[in-house]
């Protein structure tokens, strides 16, 4: 078989793969929008069961794909009911369910910007009903504000907070410098909690030109750190060490998985 006919058939496999993809992403936010109304009136435990699996037919989605998974570092969670702020790089919309299912048992909550409360099934219902934080983010101040309530309620109920202090998805997979303001204000609002580093991965690979085509066989990594020790050190020191972190853990991953 010629090279070019072999790069004729993996274009073809990548929009056939991208179709069905996309078909069964629709039909999953569609299928599950439904049992979330009917598992909101049961209590939050029984909503975000039902989201933990909604997460798992997204991951399964990408393994359809041919995508590759590998966790590392969930011995490093601490027990359930312990206060935790997850620092974690931003690559692709993928970055959420692959959190939310492997964590499914600490129930972690998203700080998701306002455009995302309205018009996708499931996804908007889970955000305004799932006591996720939503912000808007064109007014600084109040946004920070509402981060400290919502860490002071997580802190006292010893919930699970994930922020992405890049403040958007980064398109190419490259880590952009992380802001300090919400994880500042989250860190002071959570002072007992445990700050976990956590490095995703390939997600931004599979939807890296907008599933038109999907890319197909993409090695997909999330890894939980260690947790930063938070003795004596001020929220620029804690992110800066997250950031770190974060950015050594994607060159070793990246240089023993080449593109």
């Amino acid at each position: 078989m010629t090279s070019a006919l072999k790069h004729h058939l993996s274009v073809i496999r990548a929009w056939l793969l991208s179709v069905l993809h996309i078909v069964l992403f629709v039909g999953n936010l569609l299928a599950f929008h439904l049992p979330l109304v009917v598992a909101r009136i049961f209590g939050r435990k029984a909503m975000d069961t039902v989201l933990s699996y909604h997460c798992l037919m997204h991951l399964k989605n990408i393994e359809l794909t041919g995508a590759n998974f590998t966790i590392l570092g969930t011995e490093h969670l601490p027990p359930v009911g312990t206060p935790i702020i997850l620092v974690s790089n931003h690559q692709a919309m993928y970055d959420i369910p692959l959190i939310m299912w492997h964590l499914r048992h600490h129930f972690p909550k998203f700080i998701a910007k306002r455009e995302l409360q309205r018009r996708l099934p499931s996804i908007s219902f889970a955000l305004r009903n799932g006591e996720h934080l939503i912000i808007d983010r064109s007014s600084r101040r109040r946004s920070l504000e509402e981060i400290s309530n919502y860490g002071a309620a997580a802190e006292q109920k010893g919930g699970t907070v994930c922020i992405f202090p890049e403040g958007t998805r980064s398109a190419t997979g490259e880590t952009r410098p992380f802001k300090l303001g919400g994880f500042a204000t989250l860190a002071a609002a959570m002072p007992s909690a445990v700050i976990i580093p956590v490095t995703l991965d390939g997600t931004g690979e599979v939807v890296r030109d907008n599933l038109l085509p999907v890319h197909p066989d993409a090695n997909v990594l999330l890894r939980f750190s260690p947790p930063l020790n938070r003795a004596e050190k001020d929220p620029k020191e804690l992110l800066s060490e997250a950031e770190q972190t974060i950015r050594a853990v994607l060159q070793e991953y990246r240089s023993h998985h080449p593109e």
